[in-house]
């Protein structure tokens, strides 16, 4: 028996789950991520398709199928399936499909807190010449003798 619900149906079923990390920017441009736990029926009738699909259609809406290179609104998903690689979707969703789509990935879904301060994902603290130099046993104020 999984040890939590389904995200979907919210049932209790035996194996493990699927998760799904999904995220998208706001018109704000502040980013907004969910985790959601899915058994293999609700993955199957909610992710699978559109996850494939975006995969073969670059520029091109994963539900729909309308062209995105002018005009996108996009959704990226990071799927583990249990015994199986990690797979990345970058879906390229129209403005209508990506609120059908948004909607099913907060279903049921945890709201993760926001890691990224800009755009472009979380990035290392801030390192000043001087720490650098210092990790490395150096002190540049002091010049070596020629």
């Amino acid at each position: 028996m999984s040890l939590y619900p389904c995200s979907g149906c919210s049932e209790r079923v035996p194996g493990k789950l699927a998760q799904i990390y999904w995220a998208w920017n706001l018109a704000d441009n502040s980013r907004v991520a969910y985790k959601q736990r899915l058994c293999m029926q609700c993955f199957m009738r909610d992710v699978w398709q559109v996850a494939i699909d975006a995969q073969a259609q670059v520029v091109a809406c994963p539900v729909c199928h309308a062209g995105t290179v002018d005009d996108m609104d996009p959704v990226y998903a990071t799927i583990y399936c249990p015994g199986q690689p990690q797979i990345d979707a970058e879906m390229a969703l129209c403005g209508p499909c990506a609120v059908e789509v948004r909607n099913r990935a907060q279903a049921g879904a945890e709201k993760l807190p926001d890691r990224q301060g800009a755009l472009g994902g979380s990035s290392p603290p801030p390192v000043t010449a001087a720490q650098a130099w210092a990790a490395l046993g150096l002190d540049p104020a002091v010049r070596v003798p020629e």
